[in-house]
């Protein structure tokens, strides 16, 4: 019966002449401090402090992120109805008010959260029959306070 090729190992030749000043647990202890910043480890509590610092920056920025995508919706639906010159409730246009789909959840369907807010905000009526049109005088006025801000 054959024997089996007995496992290769590295070469080894010259490890003998290795000089190590330190004992092995102050290398040890040497490699730990190597870690994070500058060669220095950062204190627990900096670390968890750094942490939560990071998620509250993400927190809010996702909550930027959401606000403006709204906002952008609630311009699109004004151009939208002022396009369809929807200022009368004879005129009133029909628009999404609810989700097309109750299982598809995220940032793209908005349209009915800023369809509400504008509604909450009287610049879009409701009428009985479903549909939806622009409250003139409220939109002049929220023209006039955002063409304010953009000039200050």
């Amino acid at each position: 019966m054959p024997s089996a090729p007995l496992p290769r190992f590295p070469d080894i030749t010259g490890v003998a002449d290795l000089q190590i000043d330190k004992p092995a647990y102050e290398l040890y202890e040497l490699t730990q401090k190597e870690i994070i910043f500058v060669g220095k480890i950062m204190p627990v509590y900096l670390q968890i402090f750094l942490l939560l610092t990071a998620f509250v920056v993400f927190v809010v920025f996702a909550l930027y992120a959401g606000g403006v995508g709204v906002r952008r919706m609630c311009f699109k639906i004004i151009a939208e109805m002022e396009e369809a010159r929807a200022f009368k409730e004879a005129k009133a246009i029909k628009l999404q008010d609810q989700r097309k789909n109750f299982f598809r959840v995220g940032m793209g369907n908005i349209r009915p959260k800023a369809l509400n807010l504008l509604i909450t905000d009287g610049l879009v009526i409701k009428t009985n029959s479903g549909k939806y049109y622009l409250d003139k005088e409220k939109l002049a006025q929220a023209k006039a306070q955002l063409g304010s801000k953009n000039i200050k």
